[in-house]
């Protein structure tokens, strides 16, 4: 079969300049810096995995808190609930409690600054590998500056300070309806429940003290004594009321009735008696005669 040579067409020869811009300058182009194209993609798909393996994994712990606004009746104050414009405010305010640092202090405390920034187990043969480089790395670099080993004490400080940071920044809070929607990031699962359970403990116990009373138990006690006072001394005007106008009340009037009725019952026990004594010496002296 004879084939027309002038039809094949060679992609790496340069194109004619006459005409405009066709599908085979294109396809020039590409097969002209198809080796930079190539080292580009393989260099990007390297870096790109690379950097998903170094990536440390995340584990999300979830909660709610619901809160009830609204103050009990307490030294005169009556029941009342919060309006729709004051309810986000009270949101906001516990939002901040939940992320302030005593919080975080205390949650470091129950759980200890080792376990909050130890880091997960490597499973992975090049995560490993990257680690011991990494420390060999590190390990070069003290050697060549000579840096000295920190103070224990200071060291304890800085990894408190750090944990404490670590627990601050791994709180995620957001407010719906009258919902605190709190979610925690950590690098294990059990790291993660165990830190926003601490955080819910933590703020019930802060919650309290910042709303707590400010008045103290003697403001309570006065408030008490004068009430009883005061109707003590209402009591006594009222019997006095009574002995004046000669007043006699249902409780007293219930009380006298019982009384008559059981005299009453005692008299009729009496006679009884004695009409049973009469029977028997009638009886007696019947048989004598």
């Amino acid at each position: 079969m004879d084939i027309d040579e002038r039809n094949l067409v060679s992609y790496d020869e340069e194109p004619d300049q006459g005409g405009g811009f066709t599908a085979r300058d294109a396809l020039y182009i590409l097969f002209r810096h198809k080796w930079k194209m190539a080292c580009f993609f393989i260099l990007v798909m390297t870096v790109g995995t690379l950097a998903v393996l170094m990536i440390p994994k995340s584990y999300l712990s979830e909660g709610q808190i619901m809160l009830n606004m609204g103050r009990s009746g307490v030294a005169g104050f009556s029941d009342s609930t919060v309006s729709g414009t004051e309810l986000p405010r009270s949101l906001r305010s516990e939002i901040t409690i939940m992320q302030g640092r005593k919080i975080a202090e205390s949650v470091v405390e129950s759980i200890g600054a080792e376990r909050i920034l130890r880091k997960p187990e490597l499973t992975s043969p090049i995560e490993k590998r990257l680690k011991t480089f990494r420390e060999k790395a590190g390990d070069t670099l003290k050697r060549i500056r000579g840096k000295k080993e920190p103070n224990p004490e200071a060291m304890e400080a800085y990894l408190r300070e750090y944990a404490i940071k670590r627990v601050m920044g791994s709180l995620e809070l957001k407010e719906r309806d009258n919902l605190i929607l709190a979610n925690c990031y950590a690098p294990d699962d059990e790291l993660a429940q165990s830190i926003l359970q601490n955080v819910m403990e933590a703020y019930e116990l802060r919650h309290i003290e910042v709303w707590k009373p400010t008045m103290v138990p003697e403001h309570f006690k006065s408030m008490a004594d004068e009430t009883k006072a005061k109707l003590v001394e209402k009591d006594e005007e009222l019997r006095a009321y009574r002995e004046k106008h000669d007043i006699v009340s249902m409780q007293d009037q219930k009380t006298a009735i019982i009384s008559s009725i059981e005299e009453r019952r005692s008299s009729k026990h009496d006679l009884l008696s004695q009409v049973s004594a009469s029977k028997a010496i009638i009886l007696e002296h019947e048989q004598t005669l």
